[in-house]
């Protein structure tokens, strides 16, 4: 199974679509990078915490024991899909969010991966602000009413409503959103 939404989600979102994710699965770890000093993962206690601009969702009742490599540089590289969920974190660069994503391929048979990453898609729609609409960031005008393929946290819809000079934005192209009035 392939599965990916794009996120624009502030460090508050993050924390939130944490707890309730710790709340439906509390065998979730929070893995900061897939690269770490040591053997072991870097485990923090939210995505929110994560030094990295990367972070992994670990089911540990799912999987026991993250695979991973010893670097030429003396690091450990861990996985970045199959047993676990990446996200890549949203940026805030001035007045712009720019997305992140989280993404999952896994082995459409793995039955208890497949609960666990829906139980992550729950997560992040209790962690949800409202619909998206896309928008020309000079004049304001609606380009297209219905945004599917991202999701908004509670937090950064409130933030790009504050002020018109508060943008949501993709990662990578030019295009811009606000949550949709009501």
């Amino acid at each position: 199974m392939n599965k990916q939404i794009q996120i624009l989600f502030l460090a508050s979102d993050e924390q939130r679509f944490s707890d309730h994710l710790r709340k439906l699965r509390s065998s979730v770890a929070f893995v900061d990078s897939n690269v770490w000093d040591q053997s072991e993962p870097a485990l923090v206690d939210s995505v929110e915490n994560c030094s990295s601009g990367l972070c992994y969702l670990w089911d540990r009742d799912v999987v026991k024991n993250l695979p991973r490599i010893q670097r030429k540089d003396g690091k450990f590289e861990g996985p970045i899909a199959g047993v676990v969920v990446q996200i890549v974190r949203s940026r805030l660069i001035n007045d712009c969010l720019l997305s992140g994503r989280i993404a999952v391929g896994t082995d459409a048979a793995d039955k208890a991966m497949n609960f666990f990453v829906a139980d992550v898609w729950k997560a992040l729609r209790l962690a949800a602000g409202g619909p998206l609409v896309s928008i020309n960031p000079k004049t304001g005008v609606v380009i297209k009413e219905i945004i599917k393929e991202y999701l908004v946290g509670l937090d950064a819809a409130k933030w790009a409503s504050m002020d018109e000079r508060h943008l949501l934005r993709d990662r990578s192209v030019q295009v811009f959103f606000r949550p949709k009035s009501n």
